[in-house]
């Protein structure tokens, strides 16, 4: 019975195990499902071995409600133990999942779909815990093959991500003993896009959870989990993969002492770019992040190692000034929270062993300027070592960087930043400067006005080391150096300065100290280009002008304590200046070259020296020098200076300008001490040394002739003082000199003409200064020479004087100081010239005795004025002149001394534009008997007076003295003589007479005088008669002798005798008419002598005189002149001569003149 019994639940047990059970959980269990879920489950088979406790269901699918897939797996297979149940311990040796497949979805309301797949339950009712739990052991739950799809539909762009060959593994869990477990746990997957996790762990205890493990991503692609994240990003992730692993400790009962360990993270081939572009923005080879541990509760993070290889970042910032990263991860606005700082919030614990970089290169476009500018990071390698967030130990670094392909750098140092502490060596080399010319032209026309400067080429670089602790910054061994700096103008493109090195060596700085120390500043081969445009403008006028300030009068300004600076040197090596000047007709270029300057122990402390030399050649051949020593604050300098062979003929385009001058040649030499002292606002400048002009040839541009030269003109020594503006000179030797003057045919002196007219007439400023006084010991002159010339005569003159030598004592400005001259010289071959004599320098029209000598000069030379003053050439003959001027206080005493001797004269020049002046007379007049002219001609005048002229007054003067001879010949020989000359041009004979009286015979007798001391003179007798005077006379005298023959007894004559002879002329009836009116007039006792009267006056004039007779009596009176000189006074008949008679009318009552004039022979 027992048996069968036992048969029964046996066959029973089969039964229900085998097919009952699995037929209700197919029946039951999607009913469940969808009682308790909006969802439906489909079980394709369920199998239980009961005897073996294994169940296993097949084909399981979950659904929603819309028949969407939730959930499926192949086969569960679960393998219970059976004797540990009658125990009461459920011991499940196997759970596996085969093949399962999860999809999930997130949709656009942001729910997953699993959110809402549980019912609500109307019951609340909880299930009490069993207070004695049952034991539960599993061996192993695992899963195989499995998948997981998820879904995105919340953002913009459906996301999908699917993880495949999951696999899964826990083993070993006893529910016993919570507190020590062996349970192991895995996790498997591969993801679409290559990548791999692997999960593992050691369940250390359940309660208190405690875990260890590891877990590995192997070869992650970043682009999946950019497209995650894709739309709160602008860029693209377009490539990239990476690794990570680490192991970790957790136990939730000592959670302080959680770690992860061993962690490394690899990072390769990353690729990033923008949306919708197809230029990288970041691309990166690897970043390795290796033997990193944390501990996250105590806020610790340790890194051996990172290392950063091949990375390349392209930045741009556009017009707009925003850079385009920025953009690239700015999230919406809607979804922008404002991040606030938590001050207390416990401050993590980095540190970093070492971090390295290699061939990290970057690229920087900036279009915020024109033009965009482009900076290119090549190259940047860097080993970092001990860095700390807390910065409590130095940071050690090394880096190596090349900038734009040509720049490099090298950094090495130190940095503690908690209390910043920078230790650090910085070199830097080959740095383009013009790379970066738009920054800087952007900064110039932000902050100037105008500014028209391009750099067209520098580089530059330096090395220092730096110490920055705190907000004090130390700078020890700097060098800077800027090496082919090229500046012209942006206007042009005209090139301006270039230099091939400026270097600063070995600087110091402290700027807690405030303290620069610098032990040499150079300057390499500077060159200058200077140039003056035709408008007189300098091409480095304009070239930067700041802008106007706005003066903000409250602000006040803290006055800081000033760095005090030392220079050890300064040098300025070959440099070079090239002045172009074009505001001049010829251009001019001037070169000075080789210039070096060198400066020693500059100090910025007040009253501190520092010595100086300068050195430069001028023109190729000329050289200037100086040395000495400068103190500024107040400014101060004494030292001592050298100009040698400057060659003056670069001055002549400048002489040009204003003359007709050109400088062929000629050195100026100058060698000097000088000192520099200023007070307030005044200076003092002391010059004292010696100057020389050598070999000097001054040229009239226009026919090239020499208009000046001398061999050297050397100024011994002299001191200039310009405080008190004194210049005083010891001597100054003129050798060799020469000057050529010369008249032209327009009567223009050669030297007159040598300035070209002024455009424009500039007003000087009047001048505080006192005015230059000057004191010059002596002034020698040795073996001058002039030539003067003049072509405006009739006949050129020309005259030489050479050998000129003396000396010209004590020239001073000083009022009543009197300067000694004596000069003496050559002129033409045998003639001689001197100059001696006094006089006050500073105003020679206060005080001047000065004797001019000439000697023996040849009057055939002076033909040309001569024949342009009086109408004559010279012949031959020879002339002496003593000049005598005495001046006091304007008064000008003049006496001038002329001797010729033998003078004869040449032909007639006929010109109507010369004077004509009777020079043979003149000289016949003048000349005595031994061939002597001697002519004294005072002068006197008043100089101050502005229409005084010297020359024009003595030539005035000489051709007054021939006019006046020639008019007034006998005048002049008589008051020469010393005789009374009045009335000596004329003898007066009575009316109708020829006799000689006793009066006009005494003039007859100094003219003889005359002649005799005069032998070139002759004496033309031009004895003439009146024709009224002389003939009213003779008809007299003939009346008067009719009446006498008629009057033979001798008895007085009566009217009746009268009017007898005058009827005979007159008529009776006239007569009788004559006596009627006569009676009518006069009463009885005046009637017979006015009647007599009457009848004589018309009967006188009834008498018959004819011309013959006038020219008898004429000739008569000549005959009577001429034989007194002839006969009486033993003048040759030859110089007696006498003229045509002439009838003339200028008689007085009955005196009747015969002319007398003085002719030459």
């Amino acid at each position: 019975m027992f048996k069968k019994i036992l048969l029964s639940l046996i066959a029973f047990y089969t039964v229900v195990g085998f097919l009952v059970v699995p037929l209700l959980l197919e029946s039951q269990i999607p009913k469940s499902v969808a009682k308790s879920t909006n969802s439906n489950i489909t079980i394709k088979d369920i199998s239980l071995n009961p005897y073996l406790l294994e169940l296993k269901i097949s084909g399981v699918e979950l659904r929603d409600e819309e028949n969407n897939h939730l959930a499926s797996f192949d086969s569960l297979y679960i393998d219970v133990k059976l004797l540990p149940l009658l125990k009461g311990v459920l011991h499940v040796k196997e759970i596996n999942f085969k093949n399962p497949q999860i999809s999930l979805l997130y949709d656009k309301d942001r729910t997953f779909n699993f959110a809402n797949l549980v019912k609500e339950s109307a019951d609340d009712n909880s299930t009490a815990k069993s207070k004695n739990s049952l034991r539960v052991i599993v061996d192993s739950l695992s899963l195989s093959n499995g998948i997981i799809a998820y879904k995105d539909f919340s953002k913009p762009q459906k996301f999908e991500f699917i993880a495949d060959a999951i696999s899964f593994k826990l083993t070993d869990i006893d529910t016993k003993d919570f507190s020590s477990s062996g349970a192991k746990f895995r996790f498997n997957s591969n993801l679409q896009d290559g990548g791999e996790i692997d999960l593992r762990a050691n369940i250390l205890a359940l309660n208190p959870f405690a875990v260890d493990g590891r877990v590995d991503i192997k070869d992650a692609k970043l682009y999946s989990i950019w497209k995650y994240i894709q739309d709160v990003l602008r860029v693209e992730v377009a490539d990239g993969v990476f690794s990570f692993g680490a192991t970790y400790n957790f136990n939730i009962d000592d959670i302080n002492a959680t770690h992860v360990d061993n962690i490394h993270l690899t990072l390769n081939d990353l690729r990033v770019k923008p949306k919708d572009a197809n230029n990288d923005i970041l691309t990166l080879k690897s970043l390795n992040i290796s033997d990193a541990s944390m501990k996250p509760m105590d806020y610790k993070v340790s890194v051996k190692s990172v290392v950063l290889d091949s990375m390349k970042v392209k930045v741009e910032r556009d017009e707009k000034a925003e850079i385009d990263w920025v953009g690239y991860f700015k999230s919406d606005s809607s979804s922008n929270k404002e991040l606030k700082k938590d001050d207390n919030a416990t401050k993590w614990s980095v540190a970093i062993e070492s971090v390295g970089l290699k061939k990290i290169a970057a690229i920087f476009h900036d279009k915020t300027i024109k033009p965009s500018l482009k900076t290119e990071l090549n190259s940047l390698d860097a080993e970092i070592k001990n860095i700390t967030l807390l910065g409590e130990e130095p940071i050690k670094y090394a880096l190596d960087l090349v900038l734009n392909t040509s720049a490099t750098c090298r950094f090495d140092g130190s940095l503690i930043h908690k209390n910043l502490l920078l230790d650090s060596y910085i070199k830097c080399a080959n740095f383009d400067i013009t790379h970066y010319n738009p920054y800087i032209d952007k900064i110039a026309q932000d902050k100037l006005k105008k500014y028209n400067i391009a750099l067209k080429s520098a580089t530059l670089g330096f090395d220092a080391n730096l110490l920055l602790r705190d907000e004090n910054l130390h700078v020890a061994g700097a060098n800077f150096d800027i090496k082919s700096l090229s500046l012209s103008r942006r206007d042009n493109k005209e090139q301006l300065a270039e230099f091939k090195n400026f270097s600063l060596k070995n600087a110091a700085l402290d700027t807690k100290t405030k303290e620069l120390h610098v032990e040499n500043i150079s300057l390499d081969e500077l060159a200058l280009n200077i140039s003056r445009a035709k408008d007189g403008t300098l091409n480095l006028d304009g070239l930067v002008e700041a802008k106007e300030e706005i003066k903000n009068e409250k602000s006040v300004k803290t006055a800081e304590v000033p760095y005090n600076v030392k220079l050890d040197s300064f040098d300025m090596n070959g440099a070079k200046l090239l002045f172009d000047d074009k505001s001049i007709q010829d251009n001019s270029k001037t070169i000075i070259d080789n210039i070096n300057i060198s400066a020693k122990n500059i100090d910025s402390k007040e009253k501190s020296w520092f010595d100086y030399a300068l050195g430069l050649r001028v023109n190729s051949n000329g050289s200037i020098s100086s040395n000495g020593s400068i103190k500024h604050t107040p400014l101060e300098q004494k030292g001592e200076f050298e100009f040698k062979n400057i060659s003056l003929k670069e001055i002549t385009p400048y002489l040009r300008e204003s003359t007709f001058l050109r400088i062929s040649d000629g050195y100026f030499s100058l060698k000097s001490k000088s000192s520099y002292k200023q007070k307030a606002d005044k200076y003092k400048v002391t010059l004292e040394g010696s100057l020389s002009v050598e070999n000097f040839f001054l040229h009239d541009t226009r026919d090239d002739s020499t208009v000046a030269s001398f061999i050297k003109a050397n100024l011994n020594s002299f001191k200039f003082d310009t405080l008190s503006n004194e210049l005083n000179m010891d001597e100054i030797l003129l050798e060799s000199f020469y000057i050529d003057a010369q008249i032209d045919k327009n009567k223009t002196m050669n030297l007159a003409k040598l300035l070209r007219e002024k455009k424009s007439h500039v007003e000087e400023k009047p001048s505080n200064k006192p005015p230059l006084s000057y004191k010059l010991l002596n002034l020698k002159v040795t073996n001058g020479s002039a030539n003067f010339a003049d072509y405006s005569l009739p006949l050129d003159f020309k005259t030489a004087i050479h050998g000129l030598n003396g000396n010209v004592y004590a020239i001073s400005s000083a009022k009543e100081e009197v300067s000694y001259v004596e000069i003496d010289g050559g002129v033409d071959e045998y003639g001689s010239a001197k100059l001696k004599g006094s006089v006050e320098a500073s105003n020679i029209k206060s005080y001047m005795d000065l004797l001019f000598s000439f000697r023996n000069l040849s009057l055939n030379n002076f033909s040309g004025y001569s024949a342009q003053f009086a109408g004559y050439k010279i012949d031959q003959g020879k002339f002496f002149l003593d000049l005598e001027y005495k001046i006091f206080d304007s008064q000008l005493l003049g006496k001038n001394s002329l001797i010729i001797k033998n003078i004869k004269l040449g032909d007639e020049i006929e010109d109507e534009n010369i004077t004509k002046l009777p020079l043979k007379f003149a000289v016949a007049l003048l000349e005595n008997s031994e061939g002597v002219i001697d002519i004294n001609m005072p002068v006197e005048g008043d100089i101050s007076k502005p229409d005084f002229k010297y020359g024009a007054m003595i030539l005035k003067t000489f051709v007054n003295l021939i006019v006046k001879a020639v008019a007034s010949p006998f005048k002049f020989l008589a008051s020469a003589m010393g005789i009374s000359g009045d009335n000596m041009d004329f003898v007066e004979f009575e009316a109708s007479e020829a006799v000689l009286l006793a009066s006009e015979r005494e003039k007859l007798d100094n003219i003889a005088k005359m002649l005799q001391e005069k032998p070139k003179l002759s004496l033309i007798v031009a004895s003439g008669f009146d024709a009224k005077v002389d003939k009213e006379a003779m008809q007299a005298k003939k009346l008067t002798q009719l009446i006498l023959n008629e009057n033979a007894n001798g008895v007085g004559v009566s009217v009746n005798t009268v009017e007898s002879i005058c009827s005979k002329f007159l008529g009776n009836q006239n007569i009788t008419l004559l006596k009627s009116e006569i009676e009518k007039k006069y009463q009885k006792e005046l009637f017979k002598l006015e009647y007599q009267k009457a009848l004589f006056e018309k009967c006188t004039q009834m008498q018959n005189v004819n011309d013959e007779e006038l020219i008898a009596l004429a000739k008569t009176r000549a005959e009577t002149l001429t034989n007194y000189l002839i006969q009486t006074k033993n003048i040759e008949k030859s110089r007696v001569i006498k003229e045509e008679t002439k009838a003339r009318s200028d008689s007085k009552e009955q005196w009747v003149k015969s002319t007398l004039k003085i002719e030459i022979r």
